[in-house]
């Protein structure tokens, strides 16, 4: 794994240096555009349209928008002011808080806590007492000049950090259109979505879940890769209540023979393990 962080965590008189390895992959098929006419990747030149010439690199600037049209450059001395200090290379654990506390939206990315080798005794202690303790230590830490507050938390056989963001960054549910104010939901219907959610769990597996839509485009573009490398010669109605209760009612019975397969299953797995544990006696 590529390291994107090296330093030190710390918490009281205890210091941890560490290694940070990016725990997750982008997915999507990377696809580029092209022309046409002769397949050729397509190059992208910086424009103004004011002076109507090409732009290098070394002739633009940064600037903030305050009204449409109307900028105030930003060069990099005023952004050097409010950029992280990179020097800084130790995650300080100013509190430890529960991680049931904290809502999922707060998360950004995720990063694999390594040890360095001389650190692996008091990373041991840190992750055992994370674990016994439900709890996860938050900190700020400065990532390529940028400040990120992060969450730092048990997971499988290590740690984990989770860069978080900022609560200005949360955007308010408020402002999301066409939210329902208030709904008269009978107890009836309550009940009967509440036998469905029923009905339907199970314990989170992953490992059931893939990108079907990508695994069958990769596997269309396979397949015409190498016929180019052999030689060539229903809409959504609104519905009333009643229509969603027929609608929820419906798929309780049908979820109902999955259960109870399942059921007869575990009970038949259940009886097959007492028997072999009576014989073991």
């Amino acid at each position: 794994m590529h390291t994107v962080w090296k330093g030190a965590i710390s918490f009281g008189l205890v210091n941890i240096p560490i290694k940070l390895y990016k725990a997750t992959e982008t997915s999507g098929v990377p696809l580029r555009q092209l022309h046409k006419t002769c397949h050729t990747p397509i190059q992208y030149k910086k424009f103004c349209p004011q002076c109507e010439v090409d732009v290098d690199k070394d002739d633009i600037e940064k600037g903030y928008e305050f009204e449409k049209d109307s900028f105030v450059p930003v060069d990099e001395t005023m952004l050097q002011k409010e950029k992280g200090n990179d020097t800084s290379k130790t995650a300080d654990i100013q509190q430890f808080v529960s991680l049931k506390d904290i809502d999922p939206i707060y998360f950004d990315a995720s990063y694999f806590i390594g040890p360095d080798a001389s650190g692996q005794k008091p990373y041991a202690l840190l992750f055992e007492a994370l674990k016994a303790t439900s709890k996860a230590g938050i900190a700020i830490i400065t990532i390529r000049q940028k400040e990120h507050l992060a969450l730092i938390r048990s997971y499988d056989a290590g740690l984990l950090m989770e860069t978080m963001h900022f609560p200005e960054a949360i955007r308010s549910v408020d402002s999301v259109p066409n939210m329902p104010k208030k709904v008269d939901i009978q107890p009836k219907e309550q009940k009967t979505a509440e036998a469905l959610i029923d009905q339907l769990s199970t314990t989170w597996n992953p490992e059931e879940y893939s990108n079907t839509a990508e695994e069958a485009l990769l596997d269309r573009i396979a397949k015409q890769a190498s016929a180019i490398k052999a030689p060539s010669k229903a809409s959504t109605k609104g519905s009333s209540m009643d229509d969603l209760m027929k609608t929820l009612q419906a798929s309780i019975d049908q979820s109902k023979p999955a259960k109870q397969k399942q059921k007869k299953q575990r009970t038949s797995e259940k009886v097959t393990k007492d028997k072999g544990s009576k014989k073991a006696k």
